[in-house]
């Protein structure tokens, strides 16, 4: 995008018997760069003329402009790190419990040696029950799990419910009597 040059005034006024002539030309138009210059106050035709010698010379110089693209010797940057390989043999194993104060204890253990994956997990219940699940995959079998428990069921002992007297007897409502408009 080029910016349009201003019109070139030419102004003859004689103020105090001079003249005052002002001359705009454009510079350096092979090369996209955009300069202005200006006359002001000249006296006589000599001075414009050896003014206009000088910028035509000044637009035969060329200027160096600055490339806007990527320099000739250009590479991408090497990647942080490679590419992950997906083709590992995954190993890993972890093991947490939580037990506090609160009542809370449950836990949960895992190791995995490629394809082969054996674990358990146990959590108590809200009879006081220790329900504790221990599994395998080896391969394509799937997940197989085995649950067992820990101690006794403990019930709470039962108690009736509270008995509720009938429902409360309403007495009859308000009654309007008839609404005059007046």
């Amino acid at each position: 995008m080029t910016r349009q040059p201003p019109q070139p005034k030419q102004q003859q006024q004689s103020c105090g018997g001079r003249e005052d002539v002002q001359i705009s030309c454009r510079v350096g138009a092979r090369t996209n760069s955009i300069h202005y210059i200006t006359i002001l106050h000249t006296t006589n035709m000599k001075t414009v003329a050896v003014v206009l010698a000088v910028a035509a010379v000044v637009s035969s110089v060329p200027v160096r402009l600055s490339s806007y693209g990527p320099p000739a010797h250009y590479a991408p940057a090497p990647p942080y790190r490679p590419a992950p390989s997906y083709n590992t043999h995954p190993r890993y194993n972890f093991d947490w419990g939580v037990s506090d104060v609160y009542g809370n204890n449950y836990g949960h253990s895992e190791d995995r040696d490629g394809y082969t994956t054996r674990g358990s997990y146990y959590v108590d219940l809200p009879d006081g029950r220790l329900q504790k699940v221990t599994y395998y995959v080896d391969g394509d079998s799937g997940f197989v799990a085995d649950v067992s428990y820990v101690g006794q069921a403990h019930y709470p002992a039962f108690r009736p419910a509270p008995a509720y007297g009938p429902a409360p007897a309403y007495g009859p409502g308000p009654v309007f009597g008839p609404t005059t408009y007046g």
